[in-house]
């Protein structure tokens, strides 16, 4: 039973991973997407947008978070860590929820790159 844990949990940590490191060319890519495609004023069309710049900003607080974190282990990481993880949190899901609302080219990455701040967060403590 242990090592079925053991396994999904390795598992967990390689998609996320994988994640961390396709977020940025997910959103390069819906960005371009975007910016080339037709524009549409419906409702659903400007939560894509919305969503699309959450999810950019989400990933961006994600990446300096991580920039300009103290030494894990230290006192200072663990109150670093809850702030982060509170900011990264909030901003990924108003992104996400955005997403889901709305409509537009590649929302599929957008709701990848969402999700992924706060899990390499987390992926980040399970290994410190």
């Amino acid at each position: 039973m242990a090592y079925l844990i053991n396994t999904a949990i390795a598992s967990a940590m390689v998609v996320i991973t994988a994640m961390t490191y396709a977020s940025p060319v997910l959103l390069t890519v819906a960005w371009v997407r975007r910016l080339k495609g037709t524009q549409h004023d419906g409702v659903r069309q400007k939560a894509g947008w919305l969503s699309l710049m959450l999810g950019s900003v989400a990933f961006i607080l994600f990446i300096v978070a991580i920039e300009v974190s103290p030494d894990p282990g230290s006192a200072e990481f663990e109150i670093w860590f809850a702030k982060w993880l509170k900011i990264s949190s909030v901003a990924s899901c108003v992104a996400f929820v955005a997403s889901v609302v709305g409509a537009g080219r590649m929302q599929w990455a957008v709701r990848i790159s969402a999700a992924t701040p706060p899990l390499a967060l987390l992926v980040a403590k399970i290994l410190e």
